[in-house]
């Protein structure tokens, strides 16, 4: 199962997609860009490398 995290920012009235980050990336997301998060691990899904 592919893992996908978009990014969203509010834009008015509504949100709009800003970034999209997929596999087994890690990622410095906003808000929580101090801290980089393995998207494999947030899903629970083992690292291959």
């Amino acid at each position: 199962m592919e893992t996908t995290l978009e990014i969203l920012a509010l834009d008015g009235e509504s949100y709009r997609i800003v970034a999209t980050h997929g596999g087994d990336e890690r990622v410095r997301a906003v808000p929580f860009d101090a801290v980089e998060l393995e998207l494999a691990a947030l899903c629970g899904q083992s690292e291959k490398r």
